[in-house]
């Protein structure tokens, strides 16, 4: 399990994301000829905190969400139902482990050179461990 993973089951697990979206979350990179729009999750790096006793067991992460579409109305639609798909994920139980997600970092825009795809780019950090 990885925060990867906690991401993806979390965007999966919300049934307004998977009306706008289907299945279409993938980790890293999309199919080639992916259908629009989609979401890509992206690992920025994670660690665990060593204390006196050991290793901490909750890993903190930071997952970069890329919401991409035709327009750019639907990439910022998009982007604004991962933040509320998040949003209240405290100490919650997702693929067998406990997490916590929070918005924090980068939230940019941009599009592909001939305007035919849209993206918005939100950054999260994820903190989980694996349940008990």
């Amino acid at each position: 399990m990885s925060a990867l993973a906690v991401a993806i089951q979390s965007l999966l697990a919300d049934p307004t994301m998977t009306g706008l979206v289907a299945s279409r979350v993938y980790p890293l990179v999309a199919p080639q000829k992916a259908d629009y729009p989609n979401v890509i999750v992206h690992m920025i790096f994670e660690n665990e905190d060593m204390l006196l006793a050991g290793a901490s067991e909750f890993a903190e992460a930071r997952v970069s969400i890329e919401c991409r579409a035709k327009d750019a109305t639907t990439a910022n639609t998009l982007a604004e139902r991962v933040k509320d798909a998040f949003r209240g994920i405290q100490e919650r139980t997702v693929s067998g482990c406990i997490a916590s997600i929070r918005k924090e970092g980068t939230d940019v825009s941009d599009f592909t050179d001939d305007a035919s795809v849209f993206r918005r780019i939100l950054d999260f950090y994820v903190w989980w461990r694996k349940a008990a």
